[in-house]
């Protein structure tokens, strides 16, 4: 019983293959909700958009014939008003627990995955203009794309 177990174990194992050199998907440049580096001038407001962030792929499983890719992803997402005095206007946090990327033919690929967001209106922007209250806003979620 304990050498099948053990047997079993190796098997998974090496269908296992740890932090992978390539992720299967590309970042989206144009999705501004993407777990990358990039800073942005709104063009109206004069406003600075930026975010920090990136996905890790953790490892590959070889699932009949298939090989899928597991990921984690985070980004912090915020908004920056420079004039006068700076003021972190939003803050915005995505973290995605688990990315599975699945393949479907040569660079087509189905991703599903977990995570979590919260959004929020930061250094006390609104409370000191005496404007409104605050709302911060926080969601767990399940993706499909």
């Amino acid at each position: 019983m304990f050498f099948s177990s053990l047997n079993l174990y190796a098997q998974v194992l090496d269908r296992i293959h740890f932090f992978p050199e390539q992720k299967f998907v590309p970042v989206f440049t144009a999705d501004q909700y993407a777990h990358h580096m990039v800073i942005e001038n709104i063009l109206l407001s004069k406003n600075l958009r930026g975010s920090l962030g990136g996905i890790f792929p953790a490892f590959n499983l070889d699932v009949l014939g298939t090989t899928v890719q597991a990921s984690l992803g985070s980004s912090i997402h915020f908004e920056v008003r420079p004039h006068g005095q700076a003021h972190v206007v939003s803050t915005d946090f995505y973290v995605d627990y688990l990315l599975l990327d699945i393949p479907l033919q040569k660079n087509y690929y189905v991703r599903l995955g977990t995570g979590h967001t919260s959004h929020h209106l930061s250094d006390n922007w609104y409370e000191q203009l005496q404007l409104t209250h605050a709302v911060h806003y926080s969601r767990d979620y399940i993706q499909t794309y």
